[in-house]
C-alpha cells in the first residue's frame, strides 16, 4: 500500500485510519436519511489514537464533534482542541446535545450502554473497540428497549478493504503533519519491542521502529 513520503513515520497511522474510514462510510450510508437538517453532532468515545483519528474524520465531515474520555492529559486535550473538537469528561456527557452519531473506540460495556442512552432518536452507534475480558456486561434488556424505542442502529466494524486504505492515506496526507506526528508518543526499537506494550500515562500511539537499534 503506497504511502506518500510526506507522511514519514506517521504513515503507520494508515491502518487504524482505514478502519475508521470504513466506519464512517457505513455510518453515512445508514444515517444520511436520519440526521436532521443543520450541523450534525458526533460523540467519539475514547481519546486514544483510534478515538483521535475518528474525531479527525468527523470534523472533516462537518460534524460538531465531542470526544469523551475518563482521563485527559495535556497532550490529548490539546490534540482534540486543535481539531476544533471538544474534550468531555463523563460527568458532563449528559449535558451535551444528543449526538446523531456515536463512535465508540473503548469496547467498555458500561460505556456503550451509556452511549446508547445518550444518542439522538434515529441515531447511529458504531462500535470499533473490543470488550476484551470485560466482566461487567451491560444489561441487555435496557439496551434493546432503547434501541427499539429510539429507532436506533447499533453496528460494529473492524478491518477494511484496499479502497479504505487508499482513502485513509489520502485523508492523512491532507492532515496537519505536526498534529499526526504528536499522536506517536514513543518509538520503540525492534529488539526491545515488549516495551511498546507497557503503556505510559501520556502514551497515545506507540510504534515499533524497524529502522533503529536498541
Amino acid at each position: 500500500m503506497p504511502v506518500t513520503a510526506r507522511l514519514g513515520v506517521s504513515g503507520v497511522l494508515v491502518e487504524p485510519t482505514s478502519v475508521l474510514v470504513k466506519a464512517w462510510e457505513r455510518i453515512v450510508r445508514i444515517a444520511e436519511t436520519g440526521v436532521p437538517a443543520g450541523r450534525p453532532t458526533a460523540l467519539i468515545s475514547g481519546a486514544g489514537a483510534l478515538g483521535l483519528l475518528a474525531a479527525l474524520l468527523a470534523v472533516r465531515r462537518g460534524y460538531q464533534t465531542y470526544v469523551l474520555a475518563r482521563r485527559w492529559t495535556e497532550r490529548r486535550e490539546a490534540l482534540v482542541g486543535e481539531l476544533g473538537a471538544v474534550p468531555v469528561e463523563p460527568a458532563r456527557a449528559g449535558g451535551l446535545p444528543a449526538p446523531d452519531v456515536v463512535l465508540d473506540t473503548t469496547g467498555a460495556p458500561a460505556v456503550v450502554a451509556e452511549l446508547v442512552r445518550l444518542v439522538a432518536r434515529n441515531g447511529v452507534v458504531c462500535l470499533a473497540g473490543f470488550a476484551a475480558g470485560a466482566a461487567d456486561p451491560a444489561p441487555l434488556a435496557a439496551l434493546i428497549d432503547r434501541l427499539v424505542s429510539g429507532n436506533l442502529v447499533l453496528m460494529g466494524t473492524v478491518n477494511a478493504a484496499r479502497h479504505h486504505y487508499e482513502q485513509a492515506a489520502s485523508a492523512l496526507a491532507g492532515a496537519d503533519p505536526d498534529w499526526l506526528a504528536r499522536l506517536i508518543t514513543r518509538r520503540v526499537p525492534l529488539p526491545t519491542w515488549p516495551d511498546a506494550l507497557r503503556r505510559g500515562p501520556d502514551d497515545v500511539k506507540v510504534v515499533v521502529d524497524l529502522t533503529t537499534a536498541a
